[in-house]
């Protein structure tokens, strides 16, 4: 069995090797050769040398040389898939993953290298290709191995071991970021040629990245590419050495619904010109508040299936809200989420339900249902007349009325203007008891619709209004509460017990 994907390059392998291995170590030239087999690079290097002598004893004499003892440092690796791969290098990362406390499952590992190695990857593939120009016509660069892939699997499973937790794609990432200063400055020789490419961007940090410097080094032709990089490639000094083992684990998104019960109550912070409206606390302060502190996540985002006005309570089996925490030090269990659900809930202006894990994945329902939910609502009304219970109940008889409205004066300095069809699917109102011009009414609506607007027309920016339908009078909105937000998202966790 061939361990090499270019069959055309196995009658020059010895030349390959030679040229090859004053610059690279072992491992290094075997990924250029572009061996990929993940238990290859599990193996000791004298393992893997023997694999290789058994799969091609006719280049035993140039393989048992092996560079892997010479006293030069890698140009591909920087000595990443030599000197960090040691147990003692191991221990170090498995001391800083314990010192930060944070609970996780599994772990994935992450390398960070200069973007200069990608410059130095073509370079060493141009040096196959002057020995073997068929078998590396198109410079394959997707064929090699990386050194971020390789280091994984020679040290993934060892890491394991010292974690005592499994390796996978999942929850926490480890980020070990080697830096190399001597090849810092290789990106630069591009610049003269990629001036676009490479125009320093405002906001943007990096002018050379690994997208910018490979798609401009695979837009070029072979000759090109010869002197736009150092042929060969310079010889290091000095070993890469690691400027940060940086742990991030994945987000945790917490889903739920909440009931809010304040006419004074935001969802969000409402600050207006640096100061604070309604209450000195909000919706997604009081939710948000027990969730990051107990993770002790760095940041977080709530969003919800829409938002009632400050003034509009949240009734009914609430609206469904989506908390994501960033970087979370410890993991949330169900029995911990009933207990933050309580230790919410003794609050007289919130309460919350079905609190819940969901994935990453979930969190686009909140924004495939945003226009497809239904509304149900209950306001208390007031005519500047009086008005009887035959007029009301002809409102019973109107289904699917279709709205024309215009964007309300209130939100007009955050909405652009334009008008908006909107649906009354259904309503019907009470007279309220002891009041000849109060009444109750209770409506069902598209997502979007501006009730408030709806009962008293907005001047006229809303048609038809509530007041229209009644026989021209002129009505107002005492209060409003929403009823039901007819999303059936987070799964209620009734039905899921």
């Amino acid at each position: 069995m061939s361990l090499l994907p270019f069959d055309k390059s196995l009658p020059f392998l010895e030349d390959i090797w030679k040229k090859l291995e004053s610059h690279l170590c072992f491992w290094c030239i075997c990924r250029h050769l572009g061996i990929d087999s993940i238990s290859f690079y599990k193996q000791t290097i004298s393992e893997a040398m023997e694999e290789l002598l058994a799969t091609y004893p006719q280049h035993k004499e140039i393989i048992s040389e092996s560079p892997a003892a010479s006293p030069t440092i890698c140009g591909g690796c920087y000595e990443v898939l030599t000197s960090f791969t040691e147990d003692r290098f191991l221990v170090q990362i498995a001391e800083e993953v314990k010192s930060q406390e944070t609970e996780f499952e599994h772990f994935s590992c992450s390398i960070g290298l200069p973007v200069a190695s990608v410059v130095r990857e073509f370079t060493f593939l141009l040096m196959c290709a002057d020995v073997c120009p068929d078998a590396y016509e198109f410079l394959p660069i997707e064929q090699v191995p990386s050194v971020k892939d390789v280091w994984k699997w020679m040290c993934g499973s060892r890491l394991e071991s010292k974690l005592n937790k499994r390796f996978s794609l999942e929850h926490l990432d480890i980020l070990l970021n080697f830096e190399q200063k001597e090849v810092d400055s290789e990106c630069c020789r591009l610049e003269e040629s990629f001036r676009d490419r490479f125009r320093k961007r405002k906001g943007k940090a990096d002018q050379f990245t690994r997208a910018n410097v490979l798609n401009a080094l695979l837009s070029v032709s072979r000759a090109k590419l010869r002197t736009l990089v150092a042929y060969p490639p310079d010889k290091l000094s000095h070993v890469s050495a690691v400027s940060s083992i940086l742990c991030t684990h994945n987000s945790i998104y917490v889903a739920g619904r909440y009931n809010k019960y304040s006419r004074q109550l935001s969802q969000s912070p409402w600050i207006i010109e640096g100061e604070r409206k309604g209450l000195e606390t909000s919706v997604s302060e009081i939710i948000s508040h027990p969730l990051v502190e107990y993770t002790r996540a760095d940041k977080h985002e709530f969003s919800s299936s829409g938002r009632e006005d400050i003034d509009v309570q949240m009734l009914g089996s609430g609206r469904p809200f989506m908390l994501q925490l960033h970087n979370p030090r410890k993991l949330l269990s169900q029995s911990t989420l009933l207990r933050i659900q309580e230790e919410i809930s003794q609050s007289s202006l919130v309460k919350v339900r079905d609190l819940q894990t969901v994935s990453r994945a979930d969190t686009d329902i909140l924004k495939d249902l945003e226009g497809e939910k239904r509304k149900t609502y209950s306001a208390l009304c007031i005519s500047d007349s009086d008005i009887s219970q035959q007029v009301l109940d002809g409102l019973g008889d109107i289904k699917d009325l279709v709205l024309e409205q215009k964007t309300p004066i209130r939100v007009l300095h955050r909405r652009a203007l334009a008008i908006r069809p909107r649906t009354v699917y259904w309503m019907k109102a009470q007279p309220v008891d002891g009041s000849d011009k109060k009444f109750n009414l209770t409506l069902e609506t598209q997502a979007g619709t501006y009730v408030k607007e709806f009962v008293h027309s907005d001047f006229g920016r809303t048609v038809p209004s509530l007041g229209g339908l009644l026989g021209g009078r002129q009505l107002d909105i005492l209060a409003l509460d929403v009823l039901s937000v007819h999303v059936d998202w987070p799964p209620s966790l009734k039905k899921v017990q």
